[in-house]
């Protein structure tokens, strides 16, 4: 039997996790390239920040409180790097695709709907 919160996991929770996961992944294939060229450290970090990652959209997919807040704060700074990359390179694509996404990932998640959902509580209570 399913969680009665899990049985209606709106797309954009389903859609954040996917996201998180696909982002794990792609840290852990470039710690692995990294790796090839000799930077062990880098490998390391790399392939912490891939795995924790995959932890985290684990806990956006079963819809953990401390998913939520996690991918709050790594939204945030994922936002807050792409915003120093501008300041640098103004026409840096990827930093344009960070920021969006990261904006529209913490609208997402502040709606008092999907908020309550992931502390518990029916939504609109």
């Amino acid at each position: 039997m399913q969680h009665p919160i899990t049985e209606h996991r709106p797309f954009g929770v389903v859609l954040i996790a996917l996201l998180l996961a696909l982002n794990g992944i792609v840290a852990i294939i470039a710690a692995l390239g990294v790796l090839g060229a000799g930077a062990t450290i880098a490998f390391i970090i790399g392939l912490i920040f891939g795995v924790a990652l995959l932890y985290v959209a684990y806990g956006m997919w079963t819809m953990q409180s401390w998913a939520w807040g996690t991918t709050l704060i790594l939204e945030g700074l994922d936002a807050l790097f792409a915003v120093i990359t501008l300041f640098g390179a103004p026409g840096a694509i990827g930093a344009w695709i960070s920021l969006i996404l990261a904006a529209v990932i913490i609208f997402y998640l502040t709606r008092p709907e999907v908020h309550d959902l992931f502390h518990g509580r029916p939504a609109g209570i």
